[in-house]
């Protein structure tokens, strides 16, 4: 009776570890947004939306996520967080442009809901 509940114990944590490894990989290809960029992002948000330098700065981290999803096909919307800083991003139309080029391999355009 104790081998067969450890090989249920193996067989339905191997799902778990498997994920575990992939969330690590995609970590290793997140998407960097350069120095210049972030830097203009943060004092976007700062100015215009009155964040505080940590809010900015985490809500910057938020979208380097989301554009990780996006260099990897998973599409969705993003969340308020991410919204704020990516319209930040996108108002300076080189900059966005040439790091999504570069980054994502196109455009990717921002569709209001």
């Amino acid at each position: 009776m104790t081998n067969q509940n450890t090989i249920r114990f193996v067989r339905s944590i191997i799902p778990v570890c498997i994920l575990l490894i992939q969330s690590v990989v995609t970590v290793s290809n997140e998407v960097h947004i350069p120095l210049l960029d972030v830097q203009n992002i943060i004092e976007r948000l700062k100015i215009e939306e009155q964040m505080s330098h940590e809010a900015a700065v985490n809500s910057v981290i938020e979208l380097v996520h989301y554009y990780t999803t996006i260099k990897h096909g998973i599409h969705g919307s993003p969340s308020a967080m991410v919204d704020k800083p990516w319209h930040a991003h996108i108002l300076n139309t080189p900059m966005y442009m040439e790091f999504t080029k570069t980054e994502l391999g196109h455009y990717v355009h921002h569709i209001p809901y």
